[in-house]
């Protein structure tokens, strides 16, 4: 395999106490042993906009919103662009099929096209992949 996909999902648990998981602490001993890691193009900023609806709830103040920001840049991801024909081909597809949001297809269709398995902590997301025959970490 060639690495995973990464989606926000896992990284915010990474940061909010409630949200921990099993999962999310074995996907970052797979990107300590070095493997690849897959993003969406509107990855970062998934995980801004997350981080920032925290802080206006109360959940995380803005110094650690900056810290865990400056701590997630030291992961090493490669970011997927992907051109319309994808947008409108199997990422439209996947929206219909699975009523999964835009967002959540673009995972879906990096880790299908990638052929690689794909790191989500959303359930609807899990299902989709398995009924596309991607992996799910």
């Amino acid at each position: 395999m060639n690495g995973f996909v990464l989606d926000a999902s896992v990284a915010l648990a990474w940061c909010f106490r409630d949200e921990k998981s099993e999962q999310a602490v074995k996907v970052l001993d797979r990107i300590a042993t070095g493997e690849r890691v897959f993003v969406t193009a509107f990855w970062w900023y998934e995980i801004a906009n997350a981080l920032l609806q925290a802080e206006r709830r109360k959940r995380i103040t803005a110094p650690l919103t900056n810290k865990f920001l400056v701590e997630l840049d030291l992961i090493r991801v490669v970011v997927d662009v992907a051109p319309s024909e994808r947008i409108l081909g199997a990422t439209q597809r996947f929206c219909r099929t699975h009523s999964l949001t835009a967002y959540d297809a673009a995972y879906l269709e990096l880790a299908v096209r990638e052929k690689c398995p794909l790191a989500t902590l959303d359930e609807d997301l899990k299902r989709a992949a398995l009924a596309e025959n991607a992996p799910v970490l």
